[in-house]
């Protein structure tokens, strides 16, 4: 974890001071409910609740239509899993932390300075950690997967340093030769993991304070 985030910061810092313009971006949002399928173990399927979310980025432009993108955002949420037969527990109270650092480039359109679309895309790491209660015990986990998302927007500039940014975004961390995420069941060494496909879409707003050059 400690080398993914040196390294994010130190292409972040090279990007900012090539970049012709960079937006400092402070966000919060919702991210939805999230059914998942799993498979192995005694597990049918499960959900991560919807919360709320936050999040910080820079953005350092390139061009004047291109950018590059560092984002970090976190949600600490709920789940459950459903057992597919009778004799297994259901697991109602479980916590978990979803946090997202990644680094990729944008596409903006739009000939208004003071308003422009955007798409983009970013790969990176998903930090992952759960934990639930069961009768007198509490069980914990966590781990690090490669983590892509999706996300397309719009900037809208009330001066040439302040503006706000409106986003819809999909992420999903990856395992193996899926997508995918692992919910342990057990303590260490103990009980079973299941696998279950993971996509989460988040809408989220924020500030922008422009530093640099001007648009």
């Amino acid at each position: 974890m400690k080398k993914i985030l040196i390294i994010a910061l130190l292409m972040s810092t090279v990007f900012a001071s090539r970049a012709q313009n960079v937006d400092l971006i402070g966000y919060g949002g919702y991210t939805f409910d999230e059914k998942v399928g799993a498979s192995g173990g005694y597990y049918d399927y499960g959900k991560i609740a919807g919360s709320g979310m936050w999040g910080v980025a820079i953005d350092a432009y390139v061009r004047p239509d291109k950018s590059i993108i560092l984002d970090f955002n976190s949600q600490n949420t709920s789940y459950i899993l459903n057992p597919y037969y009778a004799g297994a527990p259901t697991i109602s109270n479980g916590k978990i932390s979803l946090s997202y650092l990644t680094i990729g480039g944008n596409q903006y359109f739009g000939a208004n300075p003071k308003a422009k679309g955007y798409v983009g895309a970013a790969i990176g790491a998903c930090f992952v950690s759960g934990s639930y209660d069961e009768q007198n015990s509490h069980y914990s986990t966590s781990g690090t997967r490669f983590a892509w998302n999706f996300h397309l927007g719009a900037k809208v500039y009330a001066s040439e340093r302040i503006g706000i940014r409106l986003q819809a975004q999909i992420h999903s961390p990856v395992a193996g030769a899926g997508v995918g995420m692992g919910f342990g069941t057990g303590g260490a060494g103990v009980g079973v993991t299941t696998y279950s496909n993971v996509l989460q879409f988040n809408l989220n707003g924020g500030l922008i304070i422009r530093v640099g050059g001007k648009k």
